[in-house]
């Protein structure tokens, strides 16, 4: 191998194959080991820096950021993108589906809810990945879930969640803390427990 053949390979890449890769191992690892998803990406980031890049590509910043993005998207976002998942799945649950295919599939609709791609973009990548990563079969398995879920997404039957954001706690309420509104509209002398049984 050449000196120069050397350096182009050791050069970070840019490219989304890349950093759908990036993200579904940081996805992989965060699960197995039952970590936080930021504390995960930031040591697969440092490994890719540090010259480990036979397991992890070392990206360019841009690369890096949409990796990122990807895996917080989904960390923050993992119920309903998981829930649009099982409604595009016939037959099998999570437990049942390797869980490489698993976290392919994660990666793939976080980027066709979330990201501005084009759903047969994310949907080509996804089926290398899966190949890659599986077998063929996997390949076929995940073109076939994602399909449905594009379409499902398109035509409504999927609804699309909406977007949470870092900080955001999702849609559940303090049981004990009712709002000051609805306090004003009670009447001032409430039954007691006693009184209504």
């Amino acid at each position: 191998m050449s000196d120069q053949t050397r350096r182009q390979k050791n050069q970070p890449t840019g490219s989304r194959r890349n950093s759908r890769e990036f993200a579904f191992r940081v996805i992989f690892e965060a699960q197995q080991g039952k970590q936080e998803m930021q504390d995960t990406f930031s040591r697969v980031l440092a490994a890719s820096r540090q010259g480990d890049t036979e397991v992890y590509p070392e990206l360019t910043p841009q690369a890096e950021q949409f990796a990122e993005d990807l895996a917080l998207t989904y960390d923050r976002n993992q119920d309903g993108v998981d829930q649009a998942l099982k409604m595009s799945i016939t037959g099998w649950t999570f437990s049942q589906m390797p869980q490489t295919d698993v976290n392919v599939l994660r990666i793939a609709a976080t980027e066709m809810m979330f990201f501005q791609t084009d759903a047969p973009v994310v949907i080509e990548s996804a089926i290398r990945m899966a190949r890659r990563f599986g077998s063929d079969e996997s390949g076929r398995f995940v073109n076939s879930v994602l399909d449905k879920l594009a379409r499902g997404l398109q035509d409504g039957s999927i609804p699309r969640p909406v977007k949470l954001q870092a900080g955001d706690q999702g849609h559940e309420e303090d049981p004990e803390e009712i709002p000051e509104e609805i306090l004003e509209e009670l009447p001032e002398d409430l039954p007691t427990e006693d009184e209504t049984q």
